[in-house]
């Protein structure tokens, strides 16, 4: 609620007064826009990226695709491993998708990293890396992973992807 257009304008509108005569009254504007600046910044924001959000504000930080259906198990406990440390991880378990389909979706949703998990990723216990750029990044351990993600969070750096 505003009551400083009000109070520096002169102008008051006139009210169902008493039997006297009108009731002279001071206007009052209510806001409805409470979040307006927060929306605009946002939209700001979004502009900007163009949907590629950099990695620390990224409402899709990472995907983890399982080669085949056997090494879902595998590519959910590197999903939680991820979570577990606090970043937004999904996992692609579809089986009616080859291994390109999903790497191609992710990178159209703008997920700042692809994670591949195959049968040598298992027996390794790493991951395979790539961006959204379809950069391959090469095999990580997900330990070496989880303190690069947060080295990029703390340093709230806008090219993660170049910088992994």
């Amino acid at each position: 609620m505003s009551c400083f257009l009000s109070t520096c304008c002169s102008d008051a509108v006139s009210g169902a007064g008493e039997s006297s005569g009108p009731l002279l009254k001071r206007p009052v504007i209510i806001h409805r826009a409470i979040l307006g600046s927060v929306e605009r910044f946002m939209a700001i924001l979004t502009e900007n990226f163009a949907g590629k959000w950099p990695f620390w504000i990224s409402p899709r930080q990472a995907l983890v695709i399982p080669v085949v259906s056997a090494l879902d198990e595998y590519g959910r406990k590197v999903q939680m491993q991820l979570h577990d440390a606090g970043f937004m991880a999904s996992i692609d378990t579809d089986p009616g998708r080859t291994l390109n389909k999903k790497i191609r979706n992710g990178q159209l949703a703008q997920y700042n990293f692809i994670l591949v998990v195959g049968e040598k990723e298992l027996n390794n216990g790493t991951v395979n890396v790539r961006t959204r750029d379809n950069k391959v990044l090469g095999e990580h351990p997900v330990e070496h992973l989880i303190e690069r993600f947060k080295a990029f969070t703390a340093s709230k750096t806008i090219s993660a992807e170049t910088e992994f």
